[in-house]
């Protein structure tokens, strides 16, 4: 017998157990009922024609799915359905995270690490997913840049509104785009992540107005205030009101609660009035936090009990009780100064930041809790349109615009 037909035989067989390796191996792989005409690789991909959007059509056991590694937790899937916008079950929820799956270049063992790091840092960037009171883990330093519209709609709305050239909400203002949120069209309400700035820069990317948005109404939008909080042990009730741009939505949490606790939310009415009671809580809260839009803010709770939820560790309450608040954010061109002033607790040391929560400085509260923040010979090019105030405990965090800042802020 010839070489060359030895070698013939031999790559037949090894054909042959290869054929029949995937054979038995296939249908382990795929739903009883995948119509084996598909092309595998195309229906994974979201820029092919054969692209097939319902996931669970064939990964219906995900969802409930434990990882191999013991360090992710064992229902991440479930848990990510809370903050992936889209309806419970729905598919924009997968893809929302999974954009397209790669099962040429980086398959097996990589697939489930195929989420864009920039996606991820939305929520676990530097300040975390409730806004500055970051209350999920914060792995990634840097997040998309709030005045890049362009990524920032790619990242949070092109899965279920198509790329930004072919978008389904092109010419959407920032006040049709908050209300949307607040309003959970669609299941949008976790994008209440993003930040004022956020929303302007995808407005602007869309071509909208981009002016308004962030929780602030046509009427000129109203700062978000507590004007009371407080427990009334006669009736077991905890009440909390306050004002804000109306129709948004305020969320109020126990703010000592570790990690913090979600208590409910509240409306604001055509007028911008709030109002949030609790019927005999399981613990009453010392302090409660409301949120909306990109303000958030810290109030005690009036007439609380002894034996109310405790601070963290090692913080310590605010001196003589004075909220922090903002009273000047004033860009002054003549001078190239910025100034930014507040008041707070006495002897506290305020951090002051831009929207992107890069710190700018700190200013230190004097004896009547007044503080005051300058910086002086700034860079026109990258005046704020926004800075942020807050305790170095992370207790409170204020946002407000800057008064005079140019066309151009950042």
């Amino acid at each position: 017998m010839s070489l060359k037909r030895v070698f013939c035989k031999r790559k037949m067989a090894i054909g042959l157990l290869a054929g029949v390796f995937l054979l038995t191996l296939v249908p382990n792989m795929l739903a009883d009922d995948f119509d084996p005409r598909k092309n595998i690789i195309a229906i994974h991909d979201s820029s092919s024609g054969q692209y097939d959007k319902n996931c669970l059509e064939c990964h219906a056991g995900i969802p409930n799915a434990t990882s191999l590694d013991p360090s992710i937790a064992p229902a991440a899937h479930v848990t990510m359905f809370d903050f992936a916008p889209g309806k419970p079950g729905d598919n924009k929820q997968c893809i929302w995270c999974h954009r397209t799956v790669d099962l040429v270049q980086r398959s097996a063992g990589s697939l489930r690490k195929q989420v864009d790091a920039t996606l991820c840092a939305m929520c676990h960037g530097p300040i975390g997913r409730n806004g500055p009171s970051g209350t999920v883990k914060k792995f990634y330093q840097a997040g998309p840049p709030a005045s890049d519209g362009a990524l920032l709609y790619d990242l949070a709305c092109a899965a279920c509104h198509k790329d930004l050239v072919n978008s389904k909400v092109s010419g959407d203002s920032a006040t049709e785009i908050q209300k949307k949120i607040n309003e959970n069209k669609g299941g949008m309400l976790p994008l209440r992540i993003l930040s004022t700035v956020e929303i302007d820069s995808i407005a602007s990317a869309l071509g909208g107005d981009p002016n308004g948005g962030g929780g602030e109404d046509p009427n000129g939008g109203i700062d978000l205030s507590i004007t009371k909080a407080e427990w009334r042990a006669d009736k077991l009730e905890l009440k909390v009101e306050g004002r804000g741009s109306a129709g948004s939505e305020v969320v109020i949490r126990n703010a000592d609660a570790d990690p913090i606790e979600e208590l409910g939310f509240a409306i604001t009415d055509a007028n911008g009035i709030w109002k949030f009671m609790l019927q005999d809580p399981a613990g009453v809260p010392c302090r409660v936090q409301a949120e909306s839009g990109s303000q958030l803010l810290e109030n005690d709770v009036k007439n609380a009990p002894n034996d109310c939820v405790a601070g963290l560790p090692g913080e310590e309450p605010p001196v003589e009780g004075i909220d922090l608040s903002i009273t000047k954010a004033e860009w002054k061109a003549d001078k190239s100064e910025l100034k930014v002033e507040g008041r707070g607790s006495v002897r506290s040391e305020v951090a002051i930041l831009d929207a992107d929560s890069i710190v700018l400085g700190f200013a230190t509260t004097d004896e009547e809790g007044k503080w005051k923040f300058k910086l002086e010979n700034q860079n026109p090019d990258e005046v704020p349109c926004r800075v942020q105030a807050g305790y170095e405990s992370g207790n409170q965090f204020l946002e407000n615009k800057v008064k005079n800042a140019p066309d151009n802020c950042v």
